[in-house]
């Protein structure tokens, strides 16, 4: 497949947990070669579940991220 096919060009998100055992960190390893506008939040204790364990953090990471960019809007999440 060409590469321009698995590339990424707009502003991305990527949260993870360094302690998550089934996608560990070193995945990360090049991935902004094919991501070039990721915003990348690596967050220390948490693991594959990290949705479900710190479910307020990760709405005010993507809070942050969408009002990053243009015509973003952190109204779109809603944190109860």
């Amino acid at each position: 497949m060409p590469r321009a096919r698995l590339e990424v060009h707009l502003p991305t998100p990527v949260i993870w947990a360094t302690d998550d055992t089934a996608l560990p960190p070193a995945l990360l390893d090049g991935l902004s070669d094919f991501v070039p506008r990721m915003s990348l939040r690596r967050v220390d204790g948490a693991t594959h579940w990290i949705v479900h364990e710190q479910p307020e953090r990760i709405a005010r990471y993507l809070q942050e991220f969408l009002r990053s960019v243009p015509g973003g809007s952190a109204d779109l999440l809603l944190i109860r």
